[in-house]
């Protein structure tokens, strides 16, 4: 971390996503510029029902194309982003590009429970080999609707 005062921004930010509204958006660049990472929201309705999990792995894959982010934290709510958060983690963690390390799963009491999971997975190398291997990864995930990148 940069310093205590980005470390403190960098808190206040995840606050504010644990109380977003459907619908609202957050700057997830802004909230992790400093930091090497990126933050993963998995939610949209009309990209978790029609895509699945392929949006979400294609735009990680981008991502960490770009090599300034190793770390990415996927952030699910709910029975079927979880299973979508899931699988984005499994397929990552096949390529033998990315590593797992670390997940955390609980319940929000609201009106009625609401499950959640973090799961933090980390690129341990960015170098041509692996510049292959996601780029084979994006192909894959590619199609029209992906160009839009509504992730």
């Amino acid at each position: 971390m940069k310093n205590d005062k980005d470390f403190e921004q960098f808190l206040n930010s995840l606050r504010s996503l644990l109380f977003k509204q459907r619908g609202q958006d957050v700057d997830l660049n802004a909230i992790t510029k400093n930091f090497g990472m990126a933050v993963v929201l998995i939610g949209r309705p009309e990209v978790v029902s029609i895509y699945g999990y392929k949006p979400y792995l294609r735009y990680i894959c981008m991502t960490a194309k770009k090599g300034n982010v190793n770390v990415f934290y996927l952030l699910a709510r709910g029975t079927r982003n979880i299973s979508i958060a899931n699988e984005v983690a499994e397929r990552l963690r096949g390529t033998e590009l990315f590593n797992e390390t670390s997940r955390y799963e609980s319940e929000i009491r609201k009106s009625k429970p609401v499950k959640y999971i973090f799961i933090r997975l980390r690129i341990e190398e960015n170098n041509t080999e692996v510049k292959k291997g996601l780029n084979k990864i994006i192909k894959e995930c590619s199609n029209n609707y992906l160009e839009k990148q509504y992730v």
